[in-house]
């Protein structure tokens, strides 16, 4: 018998079902009768695990589930022998080229992400860079990343390729502490086929810089009897920082003024204002006080 191929290549897409109709070998024999009866044998036994040859037509049918992402290509050696006496025979080989299916979706590792950047860092800066895998090929493999949502006022900007998340303004901790990011991987497969994609959250931490002053909130006038006993709380001076931590916290004091230098304390802490010597109207009738709040920032 003599092949009509000197090779046979056959692709097969792996979503082929059981029983489907894969390829077919010829082999032409000039003999007669049963010395021209040709029968088809696979050398290989394995292969009966995956595909079946009629030895009548030498048609082959799949009798398992393809998986590009297992295996991309398989390769037999058939035989075509006649019946006659004595029997003859020749081989040829024969591949089965698996096509991929954009049948994976991208897989996120981890499943989640999370970054603390100081709230100065300069435009361009890179936050985090997120990663997804998948296990198609070519066009049905590689991955897009967009930013999908949780950054309504265009604060990031992210890598379309490789997944950096950077900064495209300013930050301020001030104004948002925290951003919580959905971030989307998507397949690029060609049409007619469907592209898949996967999400995974990102969160984004801004770290308070020293960048605020105190400011006062409570009235700057008060009055007072001058016959208030010594100790007396006058006034609750407040200030706020809208730093935090050791940014945020505020100690005061009076600014040295020798002609009030023992009537008035203000509390470091506290911010009370008490009456530490004598008032009399007739001698003095106002004072005026410089107070200074100062935050325990760096």
């Amino acid at each position: 018998p003599v092949f009509t191929e000197t090779a046979y290549s056959f692709d097969v897409t792996e979503n082929s079902g059981r029983g489907s109709r894969v390829g077919q070998v010829l082999a032409e024999d000039e003999d007669q009768g049963i010395n021209g009866v040709v029968t088809y044998t696979v050398m290989s036994d394995w292969a009966n695990d995956v595909l079946s040859l009629n030895p009548q037509t030498g048609v082959f049918t799949l009798t398992a589930r393809l998986d590009y992402e297992e295996v991309q290509h398989y390769i037999f050696v058939v035989q075509a022998q006649d019946t006659g006496r004595p029997s003859l025979s020749s081989t040829i080989t024969v591949y089965f080229n698996v096509l991929d299916l954009n049948d994976n979706a991208p897989l996120f590792d981890p499943m989640s992400y999370s970054s603390e950047i100081f709230e100065n860092v300069p435009v361009g800066t890179s936050v985090v860079s997120v990663k997804a895998m998948d296990l198609d090929s070519g066009e049905n493999g590689r991955l897009e990343y967009s930013i999908s949502s949780g950054d309504e006022d265009g604060v990031f900007d992210i890598g379309i390729d490789n997944g950096t998340v950077i900064t495209r303004r300013a930050l301020d901790r001030e104004t948002k502490a925290s951003y919580n990011l959905v971030i989307t991987a998507m397949d690029q497969a060609a049409p007619p086929q469907l592209r898949q994609s996967s999400t995974v959250q990102v969160s984004i931490v801004l770290k308070d810089v020293n960048d605020m002053s105190p400011e006062f909130i409570t009235p700057n006038e008060t009055s007072v009897v001058e016959n208030t006993p010594l100790n007396t709380v006058v006034l609750a001076v407040k200030a706020i920082d809208k730093d935090e931590g050791r940014n945020s916290y505020i100690e005061y004091s009076l600014t040295e003024d020798p002609t009030i230098s023992g009537v008035f304390s203000l509390g470091s802490g506290d911010g009370l204002l008490r009456v530490t010597g004598k008032l009399d109207r007739e001698s003095r009738a106002n004072y005026t006080l410089e107070v200074n709040a100062k935050d325990r920032g760096d």
